[in-house]
């Protein structure tokens, strides 16, 4: 920016970041610098904590009389090309230069935002980076914790301190980062003073997106997968998302899924649903089937009246034929849902959602087996993909009803002790 550079009205322009990323690069003949870019790669196994560290290189603004200054020391080390001289030397003309520009170095590792943060971060599913005390509440399944701040780590337990600084720590996921897989973490920044003030947004109308750098990770070991990229499903509307109430999910090419245990920022929990597949595949056609979402509600309600056989033929049995009201909950409720919308990525997806049954003989809407086919056009890393569902009329299967009695003249048509055989009905298979 200022050392070689011949255009001294350019001295306070900002360069670009692939400029920027050139002059990181390997020490050449107009800089003995070493590059800021070694290691190239970081490798990192289960139980290792790996910290990197951010900082930041700000130039203040240069004054007519400060470019002068320099101006004239890069005039005087041309001069200067005896042998040993200014003129042939890197070093010594950065060293006469150097020390005429306002800058300087800060740390920013404790005030950067470092990602991945979290799993369902962008390229987060091999390692975690730890922004300030996240460390405390990420899963042991994620590489966090095993019980509240206290991980075990190379078979000693480790104590995370809630009062000490964890920004740039860096860990595998245990269950899913497969050997050789490359996760990049990243630490950004704005480019004002804000960042310094822990502001969390720019104060330049000028100031643009945040400035960023990147280190590439090896993962070795032989834990993990290798099936760890992944993208959500979430099922939305007046369906009762509950640990009772968890459709299944099955899709072609083939995956694993599981429900979310701990908050994810857009989520309602158990929502998202991550689905992993296997073998890895992405950006392609996807053909989903949501099963298992009709169900059998635990408490039955009050069945209506019935006819019931027996000796004496059909006899009305009501809640208030017999002394006992055989009726209290014996009316079996089978609630029927069905899909009404699907997105990916907020895109929608249109029907028909094709919804069938494996009951045998082919059971009606509403059977506990029925499912519903959904054509994706493709699915991507880290895609959403919305279900809405909405209420279809519950399915009544009639209670049936037996009795022994010979003698039913009661009330009725029933004797105050006759004990009649209610059987709840089922819900279609």
């Amino acid at each position: 920016r200022v050392v070689n550079n011949g255009t001294s009205g350019t001295f306070n322009n900002t360069l670009g970041s692939g400029t920027v990323a050139g002059l990181e690069g390997p020490s050449s003949s107009d800089s003995t610098s070493t590059s800021l870019n070694v290691p190239a790669t970081i490798t990192i196994d289960g139980g290792q904590q790996k910290w990197l560290h951010a900082r930041g290189l700000y130039v203040d603004y240069m004054e007519p009389e400060v470019i002068l200054a320099i101006l004239s020391a890069k005039a005087n080390c041309a001069l200067d090309n005896g042998t040993g001289g200014c003129a042939l030397s890197p070093a010594k003309k950065e060293d006469a230069v150097m020390k005429l520009i306002p800058f300087t170095s800060i740390n920013l590792t404790e005030i950067a935002n470092w990602t991945p943060a979290q799993p369902a971060d962008s390229g987060g599913q091999d390692v975690l980076v730890y922004n300030n005390l996240l460390k405390c509440t990420v899963p042991a399944a994620d590489g966090g914790p095993a019980v509240g701040c206290t991980s075990v780590l190379n078979g000693s337990t480790t104590i995370i301190d809630p009062t000490r600084p964890v920004r740039g720590m860096v860990q595998k996921i245990l269950l899913s980062a497969a050997a050789g897989h490359t996760p990049s973490v990243v630490a950004s920044s704005y480019a004002s003073n804000s960042q310094l003030a822990v502001v969390g947004r720019t104060i330049d109308s000028d100031e643009g997106s945040p400035l960023s750098d990147s280190q590439l990770f090896i993962i070795t070991g032989g834990t993990g997968t290798g099936t760890s990229a992944s993208y959500k499903v979430a099922i939305l509307g007046t369906y009762p998302l509950s640990s009772g109430a968890r459709p299944v999910i099955d899709t072609s090419p083939a995956s694993s899924y599981i429900y979310a245990t701990s908050g994810i920022t857009g989520f309602t929990l158990p929502n998202p649903i991550t689905i992993t597949p296997n073998p890895v595949v992405f950006g392609v056609p996807v053909s989903l089937r949501l099963k298992n979402y009709n169900y059998t509600p635990t408490v039955p309600t009050q069945s209506p009246s019935i006819t019931c056989t027996g000796p004496s033929g059909g006899v009305v049995l009501t809640a208030t034929s017999t002394n006992t009201n055989w009726l209290a909950g014996k009316q079996t409720v089978c609630k029927n849902y069905a899909v009404s919308s699907v997105t990916v990525n907020g895109a929608a997806v249109l029907g028909p959602y094709t919804v069938q049954s494996i009951g045998s003989p082919s059971a009606p809407n509403g059977s506990l087996t029925e499912y519903t086919t959904i054509a994706l056009p493709l699915v991507n890393i880290n895609d959403v993909v919305a279900l809405t569902m909405s209420t279809e009329a519950d399915y009544l299967p009639t209670a049936t009803c037996t009795y022994l009695a010979s003698d039913l003249s009661g009330s009725g048509g029933w004797k105050g002790s006759s004990a009649p055989t209610v059987t709840q009905g089922t819900c279609p298979p």
